[in-house]
């Protein structure tokens, strides 16, 4: 969340960047559906192979359940 804070928006190539191994770009995407379901951030796609935007939202409410 602290990569995403930084920057206006960002896209999931960015916030990925410097994972060499494919495991590695799992776990980052693993981490932004985290980040995603606990409204740290807001994810959006465009188009079916497009590349997802990443945005920081304003407050950050845990949701449980």
């Amino acid at each position: 969340a602290e990569r995403v804070q930084s920057a206006t928006a960002l896209s999931f190539k960015e916030f990925s960047k410097g994972s060499k191994e494919r495991l590695e770009v799992i776990i980052s995407f693993l981490a932004l559906l985290e980040l995603v379901k606990q409204g740290a951030v807001a994810a959006e796609q465009y188009g079916v192979h497009g590349d997802i935007r990443i945005s920081h939202t304003a407050t950050v409410v845990p949701h449980y359940g």
